[in-house]
C-alpha cells in the first residue's frame, strides 16, 4: 500500500546520481517525488550545487522504481529549509515570467479596445514631399 508523504528527502539512484526532492508518495515498488534536483559538488565554487533533475522538461513530478533507488533518507531541517526556499524561488521566477508575458498581451488588448493603434512604424496617411513633378 502506498504511503502519502510530503517531506524533503535525499535519494541515491543506482546510476550514482544523488537527488534532493519532496517525497510525495512511497511504497515497496516506487517512490514519487516532486521538484527533484541533482546534488553535485562543484570544485570551482568549492561547494554543493543543485541542478534540476530533468533540466529540459516542465514536469515537476517524477516516479522512480525502487530497483533504481539505492536509498531514501530524510534531510535535516536546515537543508530541507534551504531546498524549499530554492523551490519557492524557482516557482516564483517561472510565474513572473509567465505573468509578464500575459501582462504584455493584456496591455495590447486594452489598447485595442480603447481604440488606440499600435505603433507599427508605418504611417497611416501618405506623406507628400514637395520637389520635382515626378509622381510615384
Amino acid at each position: 500500500m502506498s504511503e502519502e508523504l510530503n517531506y524533503t528527502v535525499a535519494m541515491k539512484l543506482s546510476d550514482g546520481s544523488e537527488l534532493i526532492a519532496l517525497l510525495i508518495e512511497h511504497d515497496d515498488y516506487q517512490a514519487k517525488v516532486e521538484f527533484p534536483y541533482i546534488i553535485a559538488y562543484d570544485k570551482t565554487l568549492g561547494g554543493v550545487v543543485l541542478y534540476p533533475y530533468c533540466f529540459w522538461s516542465d514536469e515537476q513530478i517524477f516516479t522512480f522504481t525502487m530497483d533504481k533507488v539505492m536509498y531514501i533518507v530524510s534531510c535535516e531541517e536546515k537543508v530541507a529549509n534551504r531546498y524549499l526556499d530554492l523551490v519557492d524561488e524557482m516557482q516564483v521566477k517561472k510565474h513572473i515570467k509567465d505573468t509578464s508575458e500575459l501582462e504584455k498581451h493584456l496591455d495590447k488588448l486594452e489598447a485595442f479596445l480603447n481604440g488606440e493603434k499600435e505603433d507599427t512604424g508605418f504611417v497611416d496617411q501618405p506623406i507628400f514631399i514637395e520637389g520635382n513633378d515626378t509622381k510615384h
